[in-house]
This record gives C-alpha cells, sequence and structure tokens, in this order.
C-alpha cells in the first residue's frame, strides 16, 4: 500500500511540473519564472503544510482529493493548449490539405465519360 506521505510528495512533484508548464510561454519571451510565482502555488503550499499537521485521516484523504483533481485539471489545460497549437488553423486551407493532417485521403471524385 502507498504511503501517504510518498502520494503526497508524488503530488507535490506533479503540481510543480505542472507549474513550471503554466511558466514555459515567459521562457520564451526570456522573462525569469519562478513556480513560486504562480498564485496557486500558495495555496497548495498552505493545503501541504495543513496537511503536515493534521491527524485527521478524512480531512487528509479530502486534501490529497483536492489536489489530484487540480493536478488532473493542469494536466488537462496543458494538453488542450497543446493540441490547438498543433491543429490550429491558418485561414482557409483546402478540403485535401485538411484531410491530409489527420491521415485521410478524399475519394476520387467520379467523372461520367460521356459528360467529357
Amino acid at each position: 500500500m502507498v504511503d501517504m506521505a510518498d502520494k503526497a510528495r508524488v503530488l507535490l512533484r506533479g503540481l510543480l511540473r505542472e507549474f513550471r508548464h503554466l511558466g514555459d510561454g515567459q521562457l520564451k519571451r526570456n522573462i525569469r519564472f519562478s513556480w513560486r510565482n504562480v498564485p496557486a502555488y500558495n495555496q497548495v503550499r498552505e493545503d501541504f503544510n495543513l496537511m503536515k499537521d493534521c491527524t485527521n485521516k478524512d480531512d487528509i484523504d479530502d486534501c490529497i482529493l483536492n489536489c489530484e483533481l487540480y493536478l488532473s485539471y493542469l494536466h488537462a489545460v496543458r494538453r488542450e493548449k497543446e493540441l490547438e497549437e498543433k491543429y490550429k488553423s491558418v485561414g482557409e486551407r483546402p478540403l485535401e490539405e485538411i484531410a491530409a493532417k489527420v491521415g485521410l485521403k478524399l475519394p476520387e471524385i467520379y467523372q461520367d465519360r460521356r459528360d467529357s
């Protein structure tokens, strides 16, 4: 069984990793970034400090659940931004190009020999 301290450590590392990804845009613009400047960091730090001092198992489970949900949310937001960047639209594109981008090929257009 996983110890609560180990689970909390893994959660904290995951949250800090996601906070770092939040700052990737700032790093590209040569702005110094620290995850300590992320507003949610202070709340997460307070939650973990409360969890460290707490003896009630239900309160600890609630705190871990909240952190897991927040970590999942941050991961989903980051993944959504990655997908938007990958598939973002650049004006009008031909239908063949759009189909090729998602791995499809348009069928040949049938032309009757009598029409040509």
